[in-house]
């Protein structure tokens, strides 16, 4: 009785050795991905439902519905599989906004500048170690031929300042002697105009808003304590005095960091499927919204501790109002 224990105990042992040699042989190895996909047609009217079919097997399914977002954010631009990873892209950096100007007795008061290497110091003698770029001829300006009526400072092209961290300044100056100009500017907007090539050769706009105005910028006094730039949510203001024997003036306002070509990644419309879900034979996401053509994308994975394989199923989908 004792032996044939012994002998069961030992079978036992030896057996899990082997079972122990096949996983350790094994724990590195993913099985190939069988998954496929279909849809029941290409072609749907704007609301139609559309049922996705699945076939073989993958432990994660992420789906991309090739959509742009209907607001794009600092967050989300989109849901589409070629720019999930894309974090800087090429296009046009737009600034506008609308100036006036009064008491408009002194010339070159206001200056828009731009820095690449100013170090973030609200200060002046950060402000002057710095390297500043003066764009003012790129602008229009008002000329203070009206006292209440904006002026625009039309489409005004910075793309050249993309690829690194920039920091946009206006800078007052105005010296004593004769009364000094006001200036208001409001409606101030950056924006980036993302233009990408997607997989299938379709040319995507993506329309991103850097920045508006406050907390946008800081003000910066150096000369003349009395008087400095004012930052509200709806206008920058320089009031000076006009009262001639005002001393001379300078004063900057200065934006915060800001990177003009810098995108957020696309995300995915939804993971379909985790480790722990069983496979499903379809899969109906929800409608589309707007009529296009869209490449729905569909990421599969298995995936272990150590090892993954991934391959990615794309169908053409169009959708007509």
């Amino acid at each position: 009785m004792v032996m044939r224990n012994l002998y069961t105990y030992f079978s036992f042992w030896m057996l899990s050795l082997v079972l122990l040699g096949t996983v350790g042989c094994n724990k590195d190895k993913v099985e190939a991905i069988t998954f496929g996909v279909s849809s029941d047609a290409l072609s749907y009217k704007l609301g139609d439902s559309i049922t996705f079919k699945f076939a073989g097997y993958a432990d994660y399914i992420t789906y991309y519905s090739g959509e742009k977002v209907a607001v794009p954010t600092a967050s989300l631009l989109g849901n589409r599989y070629e720019f999930r990873n894309r974090a800087l892209a090429k296009g046009k950096a737009i600034l506008e906004f609308q100036s006036l100007l009064q008491n408009a007795g002194q010339a070159n008061s206001l200056s828009l500048l731009v820095s690449r290497n100013f170090n973030g110091k609200y200060d002046s003698a950060n402000i002057v170690a710095a390297t500043w770029v003066d764009i003012t001829d790129r602008l229009i300006l008002s000329d203070g031929s009206s006292t209440s009526v904006f002026t625009p400072s039309g489409s005004v092209d910075v793309s050249d300042f993309k690829d690194s961290a920039v920091f946009f300044a206006f800078r007052y100056k105005a010296v004593t002697g004769q009364p000094q100009p006001r200036w208001i500017l409001n409606n101030f907007n950056l924006t980036f105009y993302a233009k990408g090539v997607d997989t299938s050769n379709n040319v995507t706009n993506d329309t991103l808003a850097i920045a508006t105005l406050n907390p946008v910028w800081r003000a910066v006094n150096i000369l003349n304590n009395s008087n400095r730039w004012s930052v509200t949510t709806t206008q920058l203001a320089f009031v000076a005095s006009s009262t001639p024997t005002t001393p001379d003036n300078e004063d900057w306002v200065i934006s915060k960091d800001l990177y003009l070509n810098r995108v957020p990644t696309d995300k995915p419309t939804a993971v379909v499927k985790t480790y722990t879900d069983p496979m499903m034979a379809i899969y109906k996401p929800p409608p589309y919204t707007k009529p296009g053509k869209y490449k729905v994308s569909f990421m599969a994975s298995n995936a272990n501790a150590t090892a993954q394989k991934t391959v990615v199923k794309e169908l053409q989908i169009e959708i007509s109002p």
